[in-house]
């Protein structure tokens, strides 16, 4: 300052990048099924056999790493993570059957 140096100078400073809208995105995704009997009511227990399919849009192609846990409260937790952008077609059966809502368009 002023021609002469600051007191314990030179200092390091670290500048780090800010992160971009256009390139930052989601990475993996989670939702959870709530089973529940012919009269509405959610069952207090789990053991129930969902079966979760994501396939790539006109593709038989199934996405790998799908995760379904039985939280033993009539509550299953699916935890995904998709390979890269595109539509996907979620599927969520019971005793071969479509639940509630399934299928269903997801676009990443």
């Amino acid at each position: 300052m002023n021609g002469e140096h600051i007191a314990k100078s030179p200092y390091n400073v670290f500048v780090d990048e800010e992160a971009d809208a256009d390139e930052s995105g989601l990475e993996s995704f989670a939702f959870t099924i709530v089973a529940k009997r012919k009269n509405g009511e959610q069952k207090p227990r789990g053991g129930d056999q969902f079966k979760v399919k994501i396939h790539i849009k006109d593709s038989e192609e199934e996405v790998e790493g799908v995760n379904t846990k039985d939280r033993g409260d009539g509550r299953y937790r699916v935890a995904y993570k998709l390979p890269g952008e595109g539509e996907y077609l979620i599927n969520i059966t019971l005793n071969g059957r479509h639940i509630k809502g399934s299928p269903w368009r997801q676009n990443v």
